[in-house]
């Protein structure tokens, strides 16, 4: 966060520069305003310009003075720098007003061509407003319309090429910030293929090029490309190094920053001799009292600290504190990371009472009287200067009393100790989540808390066996949900806050900029409180009142707009009552699985009793389910020739052996613990999202290739599937929709097609036999809406589908490494280059979809990147995020799909026959099952990718239940109508025939 900070200084700095040299090409033209002389103006600019508080006062006289002249060139110019100053300074209102400002302006002068320039740079300023309010979306269309303004001008200028460059370099920053990176690759080398033709050979001018690739190296290193990365850091390098050659000094604090960023990268790789020669190269660069020799050292503190050097790493520990000041007495935020460094070391060394002591003197530097505090609640960031710090330092003591606690004498009170530091920075993550919104903070936030909810459930795990407390259990649970709410929870609430609570855009405007005023006051105070102890105190002050500020407008939003604050600022996680409450009702059990470094952990909840199992990772089991999946997989391959060819056996033995060790490793141990009802609702972590514990065998086959009459646990069990507790009970918790057709689509089906891919290439995508078939029963049964071919495009599917129960997709589902997940709808034009017919992920979450049941009948719609306190990126979850209730989805490829429809029709008749939807497709799994007579055809492959995740109730009853009430009714008064006259009549008939007697 600090060196993207840098380098947008740098990047202000530069168009300052650009328009100081504007200034000079018209300063004849303004000393005919006779305000002042050429050299006067352009003193003033260089004296005050850029980024001082006197900036303001002339920028506001030259405007007056301009205005007068009615030289607008120079009035736009000078508009432009006072922007330029209020984005710098953060000062958003400002900003807006000048933009608003610059704009009616040029509007009144829009008929002279010499403002082009400046109807280009008002769209670039527009994406800088939004990109200070952290509305990176809302930015990155500005800063394209500049790039797109500035292409169409036939021959450019210096400035024109600069801020081309630079609106490719925010675009870039922008892409980096939401965290899709290769979009920000793409704009990062465009800007270094202009400077190239621009400047060539480039070095003699500025360093631009070699800044674009460290930033290149940094993305690469957050993709784990660490050999990419390297790459980036040794051109930069060699690029800053040509320039330091022939102008000294210039370069230098780059250079430095490219240097200890590639020591930084051995130190990740392990390649602690390479990072050691890159970390002393840069040393003799360094000025004397230069806060790079403290960040040095502490690198070389770290290489020592890995190779167990521990004297050379406590040293240049201490140098580094040396360097930034630190003394005893001295109470800064800024020495924590040193003080927590050298606890390490003694904690290394097993000296526990020094490692303790260093980390509570880090505590006491982040949070003065830090042990008097109490986080009963979640706590208030102003009184802490550097929460991500504060955060690995509570986790660091939090180890070393877990540590401390195997002395026996010692153990109970320790570990309470301990799993008192653990909620403490539990409470302090929620905290930041609050604070910080973009998508880096986000990444970096979840990458330093997932080892915290690890050390707290272990802790929880001890402490429940020690004592046999239930809250434990509770706990446990808490710290399981919170660690996939990091992101999980806060995305899907983000996807449908806006629809549900229908906030007006100047509010959300106001969040964004509060949030988005606190996160960089946050960074200038960490810039800050190395060198200048004023401005520190200036902006500790300004941090204050931002924090003021933000939490006046939370209580206003709790007191007007309940519901929305609910849905994005309700940080407690379903509690552990709810979820019973939910259980008891479908009489279901609840495991809840976190996998963790050395071990894994399942909190069960069933309708009578909770329980907390812990397991020891000591078998490799992510290659355990890689080899159960490729056992399934692999059997397509030898289908054709299943009977000789040898990997139809191979393929079986794989899967049996690995669908037991399996079964006996994760879940037979909780059968053992607790008595399971026959619904289990499982909550993954990591790799168990890509595990259909269906098809775990309870016991090994006598033959590997029964597959009529393998023990499979779908015969004993029905699974759901969940990404967390929370979403899980947001689902039974959205209201029921209110209608009750059938949308079915089915874009191919007697041929196949190549379409045009989102990376430019062409897919080839085969031929779905028995799409139309499908779609034809669903009709036929169950009256299902249905659309073929090109009938059914991604047009009509988004028009359609926020007005139906249920929808059925039988297409193409695409999912690749470098591509984001993606349905294939029928293209409106066959072999258009631009794949509109395309359905990515990223467009569900900007969806609204309410619907019941969605059935996506298509290739690894459940598959996709996994993400550290998100989940699997998958289509199933995509669909989740817009709306929909449940999600059938599959785990690879659906071939042959023809022999699936008994399935899909038992699975719809029992659907709407009002069973609960998990227990519909097991029967219709099991009925599949039931069909066959031959082992082949009952093999896994076919029948158990269908992945069930979601609201688990039956389809509602007919909500026109009044009008059969009422037609029973009717028939009734006439029923009872018709009696009556009988009776009268024959009442009346007896009556007459007696007094005829008579």
């Amino acid at each position: 966060m600090r060196s993207s900070t840098r380098w947008r200084s740098l990047l202000f700095g530069w168009l300052s520069v650009v328009m100081c040299m504007g200034t000079l090409c018209l300063r004849q033209g303004y000393a005919q305003a006779g305000k002042y002389d050429s050299n006067t103006l352009l003193a003033l600019l260089e004296r005050h310009c850029p980024f001082t508080d006197s900036c303001k006062e002339v920028v506001e006289e030259i405007l007056q003075a301009s205005a007068v002249a009615k030289d607008w060139e120079l009035y736009f110019l000078t508009l432009s720098e006072q922007i330029t100053h209020h984005t710098f300074f953060h000062q958003l209102n400002a900003a807006k007003t000048s933009l608003e400002l610059f704009e009616r302006e040029l509007d009144k002068h829009s008929a002279e061509d010499g403002l082009r320039y400046y109807r280009a740079i008002s769209a670039y300023y527009w994406g800088q407003y939004y990109f200070g309010l952290g509305a990176f979306e809302q930015a990155i269309p500005f800063f394209v319309e500049t790039i797109e303004a500035i292409k169409q001008f036939e021959a450019l200028t210096f400035e024109e090429e600069n801020l081309l460059i630079y609106a490719h370099h925010e675009t870039g920053n922008c892409y980096r910030r939401m965290g899709m990176y290769t979009e920000a690759l793409a704009q990062y080398y465009a800007a270094i293929e202009l400077l190239r033709t621009r400047r060539a050979p480039g070095l003699d001018r500025d360093p631009h090029i070699a800044i674009l690739r460290k930033q290149i190296g940094e993305i690469q290193l957050l993709q784990n490309e660490p050999a990419l990365a390297e790459q980036a850091y040794l051109q930069a390098k060699s690029e800053l190094e040509a320039l330091e050659t022939r102008h000294p000094g210039r370069v230098r604090t780059e250079l430095i920053a490219v240097m200890l960023a590639l020591g930084k990268l051995y130190i990740h790789t392990r390649e602690d001799e390479k990072a050691l020669l890159s970390i002393r190269q840069s040393l003799p660069l360094m000025t004397k009292g230069s806060q790079f020799f403290a960040t040095a050292y502490e690198k070389l503190g770290e290489i020592f600290l890995a190779e167990s050097r521990y004297d050379s790493a406590q040293h240049y520990f201490e140098l580094s504190l040396q360097t930034r000041g630190y003394s005893p007495a001295s109470k800064r935020a800024r020495f924590a990371p040193g003080l927590c460094s050298l606890g390490k070391v003694y904690a290394k060394m097993g000296q526990m009472d020094s490692c303790l002591n260093y980390y509570q003197m880090a505590l006491h530097n982040l949070v003065p009287g830090f042990e008097a505090t109490a986080w009963e609640e979640t706590p208030r960031l102003e009184h802490i200067l550097d929460p991500i710090n504060l955060l690995a330092c509570l986790q660091l003591k939090a180890e070393a009393l877990a540590t401390y606690a195997r002395t026996p004498s010692l153990k109970p009170d320790m570990l309470r100790a301990a799993y008192a530091s653990a909620k403490c920075a539990i409470a302090l993550i929620d905290s930041i989540r609050i604070h910080f919104d973009s998508e880096i903070d986000r990444q970096f936030l979840i990458q330093n808390s997932y080892p915290v909810f690890e050390l707290a459930l272990s802790l929880a795990t001890q402490l429940y066996h020690l004592s046999g407390d239930p809250q434990y259990i509770m706990q446990a649970y808490e710290a399981a949900e919170k660690s996939r709410a990091v992101n999980l929870y806060a995305a899907m609430r983000e996807a449908r806050v806006h629809s549900y609570a229908g906030l007006d855009r100047e509010i959300l405007e106001e969040e964004r900029k509060l949030k988005a005023e606190y996160v960089a006051i946050q960074q200038r105070l960490l810039r800050y409180q190395h060198v200048e102890p004023e401005q520190y105190d200036y902006w500790l002050q300004r941090r204050k009142e931002a924090d003021v500020a933000y939490r006046q407008f939370l209580a206003n939003i709790k007191a007007f707009h309940p519901r929305y604050y609910h849905l994005k600022y309700d940080l407690a996680v379903v509690s552990s009552r709810d979820v019973h409450h939910q259980l008891r009702q479908a009489d279901q059990g609840l495991i809840e699985y976190f996998w963790g470094d050395t071990s894994m952990y399942a909190i069960v909840f069933t309708p009578q009793t909770d329980t907390l199992i812990q397991f020891s990772l000591d078998f490799p089991l992510q290659q355990w389910i890689d080899s159960l999946r490729l056992g399934i997989t692999a059997y397509h391959e030898a289908e054709a020739n299943r009977q000789t060819q040898p990997l139809y056996l191979e393929s079986a033995q794989w899967y049996i052996r690995y669908a037991h060790k399996l079964y006996q490793k994760v879940f037979q141990p909780i059968e053992q613990g607790v008595a399971l009802p026959r619904r289990v609702t499982i909550v993954a972590d990591k790799g168990l999202f890509y595990l259909p514990f269906s098809v775990l065998l309870d016991s090994m086959p006598t033959s590997a290739t029964g597959f009529l009459t393998h023990p499979y646990l779908l015969h004993r069990y029905t699974f759901s599937y969940a990404s967390a507790a929370s979403m899980l009970y947001e689902a039974f918790e959205m209201p029921k929709p209110g209608k009750k057709s059938m949308l079915a689509m089915a874009p191919f089906d007697e041929e196949g097609i190549t379409i045009a891919g989102p990376d430019g290439g062409r897919f080839v995508l085969d031929e779905l036999e028995t799409t139309r078939q499908e779609l034809q029963q669903l009709h036929a049964a169950f009256g299902a809406e249905t659309y073929y071919s090109h009938q059914a495009t991604k047009k009509r599917f988004l028009a359609l589908s926020p007005y139906r129960q249920i929808i059925h997709l039988s297409t193409h589902g695409v999912l690749t490494d470098s591509i984001s997940p993606f349905l294939v709808f029928y293209p409106e034009a066959v072999n258009d280059s631009i794949p509109t017919n395309l359905l990515y992920l990223r467009e569900l979450y900007a969806n609204v979809i309410p619907c019941e049941l969605v059935v996506l009948n298509a290739c690894n719609t459940g598959g996709g990147r996994y993400q550290l306190g998100e989940g699997v990126q998958s289509l199933a979850s995509g669909f989740s995020y817009a709306g929909v209730h449940s999600v059938i989805a599959t785990l690879w490829p659906v071939k042959d799909a023809g022999k699936m429809l008994p399935l899909m029709e038992h699975f719809y008749g029992q659907l709407y026959a009002h069973t609960p939807k998990d227990i519909a497709l097991t029967k219709g799994q099991s009925y599949y099952l039931s069909l066959q007579r031959f082992d082949p055809d009952a093999h896994p492959f076919y029948w158990s990718p269908y992945m069930f995740s979601g609201n688990v109730r039956a389809l509602p009853a007919s909500s026109h239940w009044w009008y059969y009430t009422g037609l029973l009714g009717l028939v009734l008064v006439v029923a009872a109508g018709a009696w009556m006259s009988r009776n009268r009549f024959y009442n009346g008939a007896g009556r007459r025939d007696r007094l005829r007697a008579q």
